[in-house]
């Protein structure tokens, strides 16, 4: 009896668009590769370089290390300022009966890029609201 191939991955992927190198990264656990990011490079031995820079400085990340939808939405609700006590109780504890157990939102991950993003736009709209009741 023929014993089956183990199929093991390259630590990291290449691939071409537009012209430049997108890097990613194989998974092992999901079997999947992490979301790609551009190396900035048209020759593939430089992207290949890049990408072992970009993974050493954790711009590469598996998605296991991205947090999850709901903690970081929980998260939110529980620091959030600026509502009274009850509303911002309310809003945690349908997230947690009701979005938590979802099926549909059980595994569903935030990229570093997608939160750095949101938390940036959420402190500048802090910022004007408090320069609003300032005035």
């Amino acid at each position: 009896m023929a014993k089956k191939k183990e199929d093991k991955k390259n630590l990291y992927s290449l691939y071409l668009r537009n012209g430049v190198y997108y890097a990613r990264v194989w998974d092992e656990n999901s079997k999947s590769y992490t979301p790609a990011k551009s190396t900035g490079e048209t020759n593939e031995q430089q992207a290949g370089k890049k990408a072992l820079e970009m993974i050493a400085a954790g711009q590469l990340v598996k998605k296991e290390k991205d947090p999850l939808f709901i903690d970081e939405l929980l998260k939110y609700w529980q620091e959030r300022t600026g509502v009274c006590q009850a509303y911002r109780t309310d809003i945690v504890n349908r997230i947690t009966k009701k979005a938590a157990p979802s099926k549909h939102l059980k595994n569903v991950r935030m990229s570093r890029d997608q939160l750095t993003i949101i938390r940036a736009a959420y402190s500048s709209w802090l910022d004007r609201q408090e320069n609003l009741t300032a005035v």
